[in-house]
């Protein structure tokens, strides 16, 4: 039977007291159109809807949304494929993105809750816990790292929101109590780092919230004479870091401070012909508009980049001081913009890491910022020294993406050369070969084998074969590109902490 539907469509099947009934076909006027079973008129048991957008859902339904098993196929080329409860999916379930990206996992509400094995556009496999659509927790196993490792070096691309925090934080536990160079201010070194842990652990607890938790937060925090809030805003595709500052005293104006090291630096000031940008753009908000402030903490309110900047620079105060506003007292510190590489969710942490070194030792928050840095690399070595020997790749065995890893590959051999003009300016005396070799002394006391291994990864006939291996994606070590760049990035950071201790030298000299 062919029949008109209340307003709803046109439904050819089986009618019961006027409404479709058993095996039917419904067209309905929104553009939709269904081919299965029916109660009441309404989709219920097996099933396939096709929505006016271009997904489809095959699978069961109940009272007319989706319930039970299913898959769904979805406009911008994802599918999902799992349990489903009042039509989204709840339970068990499989979600696989256009770009290969994968999650399979326990689900709640329609989004990722419970256990999860996530794999990233890179292929690379995290055992996540998941709470609040956010990852809350990895598990212990050393190779659920690796993701976070690549990321410090630009090596992969972006992971699900809280994984990068989660990791830094279960290797925050591994770290050692003694620095790199213990002969300045030690104790200094380690409450520094200490605190930018205690950072990272509470945006990553706050980040888990939901609304109606974080209000309270929000109250406390940012109440006059508060201590503020640190986060990371909800941006589509990109990751900054956000510090709110509440005023002093009644009648101040609150400060707004975005950490970034990526896309959207622009909107920060630029360092006269230079490619550096101040690497934080802070802005003062009048109590007024303290609603504005409470969207983006509170309700989560979504933006793209460029939007989320707009948002913040139309809404700045631009009234006269006042002696109740809220202080940071940081010094300017510049970064060339990170566009090739998708660790922003980490770059955004350095960016906030050297601003906070600076805010909390001054001159000597710079030796302190690469100490942290170079123990964070120290932990990737560890772990690569551990795959030393791994076969090497090519097409077809791999999901990389090759124009990240020669970007990788490309900006170490660039980095060598930095190295050079550093160590003719800072150790004349000494050859690069020489330095490369005392540092892997420094990092392996007594492990001759490793000290080898670094100091080969870095010879400039071996970088250069492997980035041409690259380029034809035919027998390439990926093991020897993250080698080569944390122990390049270590050796740098060294150098630059000479160079920081032989100026104040000469300052003190002065004096």
């Amino acid at each position: 039977m062919r029949a008109k539907i209340g307003g709803a469509g046109i439904y050819e099947g089986k009618l019961k007291n006027g409404l479709p009934e058993g095996h039917g076909f419904f067209k309905y006027r929104n553009g939709c159109r269904y081919n299965g079973m029916l109660h009441a008129g309404l989709p219920h048991g097996s099933g396939i809807l096709h929505y006016a957008s271009g997904s489809t859902y095959d699978g069961q339904f109940a009272a007319g949304v989706p319930h039970g098993r299913g898959v769904a196929h979805y406009a911008d080329g994802s599918t999902y494929e799992g349990e489903w409860n009042s039509g989204v999916p709840h339970g068990s379930g499989v979600r696989v993105w256009a770009d290969g990206i994968r999650y399979a996992g326990d689900w709640v509400a329609g989004v990722p809750e419970g256990a999860g094995v996530y794999h990233n556009v890179d292929g690379i496999k995290i055992d996540l816990l998941m709470k609040n659509n956010y990852c809350s927790d990895i598990q212990q196993d050393k190779e659920n790292l690796d993701c976070y490792h690549q990321l410090l070096l630009g090596a992969t691309g972006q992971t699900y929101r809280g994984y990068a925090e989660a990791a830094m934080l279960r290797c925050a536990k591994t770290m050692e109590n003694a620095s790199f160079d213990t002969d300045i201010r030690r104790d200094e070194y380690i409450n520094y780092r200490n605190n930018m842990f205690e950072l990272v652990e509470q945006s990553h607890q706050w980040s888990l919230l939901k609304k109606h938790d974080r209000l309270p937060v929000w109250r406390e925090k940012m109440k006059v004479g508060g201590k503020g809030i640190l986060f990371e805003p909800n941006l589509d595709g990109h990751a900054v870091k956000v510090e709110m500052l509440p005023p002093k005293l009644a009648g101040g104006r609150y400060i707004v401070s975005i950490y970034n090291s990526g896309y959207g630096i622009h909107f920060h000031r630029r360092l006269d012909k230079t490619n550096k940008f101040e690497t934080r753009l802070s802005v003062y908000f009048d109590a007024v508009k303290i609603d504005y402030l409470q969207k983006i903490f509170v309700e989560c309110s979504p933006f793209f980049v460029d939007g989320f900047y707009e948002f913040i620079l139309n809404n700045r105060s631009l009234a006269s001081s006042h002696v109740g506003d809220a202080e940071n007292h940081y010094r300017t510190t510049h970064q060339e913009m990170q566009s090739k590489a998708g660790n922003c969710t980490t770059e955004s942490w350095m960016a906030v890491f050297k601003n906070k070194a600076f805010q909390m030792h001054e001159k000597s928050g710079l030796l302190h910022y690469n100490r942290f840095r170079n123990e964070m690399l120290k932990q990737v070595l560890d772990a690569e020294l551990e795959k030393t020997g791994t076969p090497t790749l090519s097409y077809g065995q791999h999901r990389r993406i090759m124009t990240t890893l020669s970007t990788v590959q490309q900006t170490t051999i660039e980095r060598l050369e930095a190295i050079k003009r550093k160590v003719d300016d800072l150790r004349p005396k000494k050859s690069i070969e020489e330095v490369f070799r005392q540092s892997a002394e420094r990092l392996y006391p007594g492990e001759p084998h490793k000290q080898d291994t670094l100091t080969a990864c870095v010879q400039p006939e071996k970088l250069q074969s492997n980035l041409e291996a690259i380029h034809s994606d035919k027998r390439w070590s990926f093991n020897a590109v993250l080698m080569a760049s944390a122990f390049s990035k270590i050796v740098k950071r060294e150098l630059e902490i000479l160079e920081v201790k032989s100026l104040k030298t000469i300052r003190q000299r002065i004096d």
